[in-house]
């Protein structure tokens, strides 16, 4: 059974300065958490000037490291994840950005390569990142809002609060007061509920794909017909206007909805 891991990853060599990085997981199994030790480090910064760097959004100390423990839901989900892979020894492009895992039993052999499936561990690794940023509080859970308004001025509105420290999805629904289900809530009372993180996946992945317009963003809640998305910057994009399907061979304003309007029960 493997007792330990690491991920290695470097942005490919393509990614200039100030966005060229590395980081480095080292992590091994308890009881009931998973213990960290996280570095990240950007890359050839030395050429750059100062203005170079924050006229990016970046600062002068961007490198981190932390120490510390998850919770057991991040052990079994790591655990699983290692249990359906399979390693190469060379990666499969070289001009890919580097992924490297290496995982270690309990008797210290090793394995190491890259995962012969590089999509479902690089999306691992990112919620795992995201998890020791919240953990460590340097960034807050990601909120996720939806608002659909009919042209009857009947609306509904979805507030998710995603806590990848935890893996938890805390959603709550609101109606407007023509269109709220009497049985189910008073308008403008939430209906609270927790959803499996499973369930959300699709849309974690669907949602940073759209090309988004904040120039024609609205900072105010809207309350015109349309259909409205705030993926976690307090603005509200609107579908076909401010927020626009990335090409024509794939409908990725049309998931989002469809994924947002299952949660509408």
């Amino acid at each position: 059974m493997v007792a330990s891991f690491e991920i290695q990853y470097e942005t490919a060599a393509s990614v200039p300065a100030p966005y060229a990085h590395f980081y480095h997981v080292k992590a091994s199994f308890g009881d009931d958490h998973l213990r960290m030790d996280y570095q990240l480090r950007y890359l050839d910064r030395d050429a750059l000037t100062e203005e170079e760097i924050t006229g990016e959004g970046f600062t002068l100390a961007d490198d981190f490291s932390w120490h510390g423990t998850l919770p057991a839901v991040w052990a079994t989900e790591i655990r699983r994840s290692i249990e359906q892979t399979n390693l190469r020894a060379e990666p499969a492009n070289e001009a890919d950005a580097y992924f490297k895992l290496v995982f270690k039993d309990e008797a210290g052999n090793e394995s190491e390569g890259e995962p012969t499936d590089r999509a479902p561990w690089e999306y691992t690794a990112q919620e795992l990142v995201q998890a020791v940023y919240e953990t460590a509080q340097r960034e807050r859970p990601l909120h996720v809002r939806y608002k659909k308004v009919n042209a009857t001025g009947t609306s509904h509105r979805l507030s998710l609060t995603l806590r990848f420290s935890v893996r938890r999805v805390e959603v709550a629904l609101e109606w407007s007061a023509s269109g709220a289900p009497p049985a189910r809530t008073q308008p403008g009372e939430p209906v609270r509920r927790e959803v499996d993180w499973h369930q959300l996946k699709d849309l974690l992945r669907l949602v940073y794909l759209p090309d988004y317009h904040p120039e024609n963003a609205r900072s105010k809640e809207p309350r015109g017909p349309g259909t409205f998305l705030d993926h976690g910057d307090g603005f509200w994009y609107e579908f076909g206007v401010s927020v626009k399907n990335p090409g024509q061979k794939r409908d990725v304003l049309g998931e989002i909805e469809r994924i947002m309007e299952g949660l509408v029960v």
